[in-house]
């Protein structure tokens, strides 16, 4: 993910992924474009079960002190709006 996300400092610890959620370690990416000549790139990357995957982020958001609701929907969302002012001042230094 590293490569794929170079300027998110974090990116490791944000995408966890547990063993148990890997289905599949890859070394190659294959893509038939419309023209229908196959491309071949070496990638080295992971085939993920889904359903262990979102079960684990699950816990890893619970485990954090997030609460997570089944037949659930929102209806609203608040968010909180930061505003910045910048100063400009004629004198230089």
């Amino acid at each position: 993910m590293r490569r794929l996300c170079p300027d998110v400092p974090e990116i490791d610890d944000l995408l966890r992924t547990p063993e148990s959620a890997i289905s599949m370690r890859t070394s190659e990416m294959r893509l038939v474009p419309p023209s229908g000549r196959p491309l071949r790139y070496d990638f080295e990357g992971v085939v993920l079960d889904r359903v262990a995957h979102d079960e684990a982020l699950v816990e890893l958001a619970e485990s954090s002190g997030a609460h997570y609701l089944v037949s659930s929907r929102v209806e609203s969302v608040e968010t909180r709006r930061y505003a910045s002012e910048t100063a400009r001042s004629t004198q230089r230094r």
